[in-house]
């Protein structure tokens, strides 16, 4: 699925999925998982690539093919923010980027951006699949706008 600026590569992952997220204008891409092969072919060509974690030896895997920005998945389901800057403490000295998903809200999206590795966070109340099937899309540029707003009021203070 390709998004504007962005891709998201689907579980299959390939390195020709890292082609035509290039061909389409993608800056960054974001993977359900890692897989060397497309990790290594998205360093080759340039691509900024978030890999998902769950755990320090999926960080270390990402870290051995030069990533500096990481997604963190299932988020919420892996007991919160602690976990993460559990995981993330011992490459503090690195400044690795995390990017937590899954379980994000408006109420908790203060809680890991709280954690000075996190560097973004992803989440489906913005466009939700009823809302994205449903055409909602002034619906989900209002959740767009409110999440910035969020952010930057969390980033003030």
């Amino acid at each position: 699925m390709l998004k504007s600026g962005t891709a998201q590569t689907r579980p299959d992952q390939t390195e020709d999925q890292v082609d035509q997220s290039l061909a389409a204008g993608t800056r960054f891409a974001l993977s359900p998982g890692i897989k060397i092969a497309v990790l290594a072919h998205a360093t080759k060509v340039g691509l900024p690539f978030a890999p998902r974690i769950m755990t320090p030896t999926d960080l270390q895997a990402a870290l051995r093919m030069g990533c500096t920005m990481v997604k963190f998945f299932p988020a919420m389901p892996a007991s919160c923010p602690n976990m993460l800057k559990t995981i993330a403490a011992p490459y503090a000295d690195i400044c690795i980027g995390l990017n937590p998903t899954g379980g994000m809200t408006m109420d908790n999206v203060g809680d890991w951006l709280a954690l000075p590795e996190v560097r973004a966070v992803g989440g489906t109340w913005i466009a939700t699949k009823a809302d994205v099937a449903a055409g909602n899309w002034d619906k989900i540029a209002a959740n767009a706008r409110a999440a910035v707003a969020r952010v930057a009021e969390l980033r003030a203070r």
